[in-house]
């Protein structure tokens, strides 16, 4: 505690802190599995820090099902403002248009796309 120029209470709560509360192995064997191959606890732990191969094709493919058919400064906007994360002003500034007008066509594609996705629905609903 002297050393850390630290009193007794704080020391101690320092010593506390720094135990581990429990280790376990990951390697350990989990679940029986109905395959060959047992299972481990590593193998059911998420990773939240890497996204999905199917997650990534799904935004892809989403991405390509919204664009599809917009012109090039309406594909723009939209990949700017939700992909990119842009001002309606940033990307005026970047397509050299008005904040406005940006808005305008924002809205303008909004209401085809959302009527593009209802006439979608009711084609799966029939089918």
């Amino acid at each position: 505690a002297d050393r850390l120029n630290v009193d007794d209470e704080e020391f101690q709560k320092f010593r506390r802190d720094s135990k581990a509360v429990g280790v376990t192995s990951i390697n350990r064997k989990c679940f029986p599995s109905d395959g060959s191959r047992e299972l481990r606890e590593i193998d059911v732990i998420k990773d939240n820090a890497q996204t999905s191969p199917v997650k990534l094709l799904q935004r892809r493919d989403l991405r390509e099902l919204i664009t599809k058919g917009l012109s090039r400064a309406e594909r723009l906007i939209v990949i700017l403002y939700y992909y990119e994360a842009m001002t309606m002003k940033e990307i005026g500034a970047t397509l050299d248009l008005s904040e406005s007008r940006v808005s305008q066509m924002h809205s303008s594609i909004l209401a085809r796309l959302k009527a593009q996705m209802q006439h979608r629905m009711r084609e799966l609903e029939e089918e």
